[in-house]
């Protein structure tokens, strides 16, 4: 009798709802992780969006699993570098603005972003960085 092989999520965002974790815990405000079609900014097609009003993290739909994981990182990583005094605030996210910032001090930003990610999202933290 011949196994099945185990079948993978098309999309990160299955395994995300198979296991519960959909919100993102910044400190400040919980995020919500989802999907869309035909995402846009601006009228131009992404992968990824983050919405610090609305406190949502968007997925393009048509993304396969491996992608729309590590595009999900990318967005988490947007987010925290907000926290930290590194986003959005800044600017337009295409213009250099970390001028005055040396690579000491964005490490030690970028560490306490990371760690802050991964002290209030253990399961998702988990999920994206430790198992495969």
């Amino acid at each position: 009798m011949a196994t099945q092989k185990p079948t993978s999520p098309e999309h990160i965002i299955d395994l995300l709802i198979t296991k519960k974790l959909t919100l993102l815990d910044a400190g400040y405000a919980k995020f919500t992780i989802s999907r869309k079609k035909n995402l846009t900014i601006g009228g131009d097609k992404c992968l990824g969006s983050g919405c610090f009003d609305t406190f949502q993290v968007f997925l393009e739909e048509d993304l396969d699993f491996n992608v729309s994981k590590e595009t999900l990182k990318h967005e988490i990583t947007h987010i925290f570098l907000e926290v930290v005094g590194l986003g959005e605030a800044l600017g337009d996210d295409w213009k250099p603005s970390f001028d005055k910032e040396t690579n000491e001090s964005l490490t030690d930003k970028m560490t306490k972003a990371f760690c802050i990610f991964a002290h209030l999202n253990q399961e998702l933290f988990k999920l994206l960085y430790v198992e495969s």
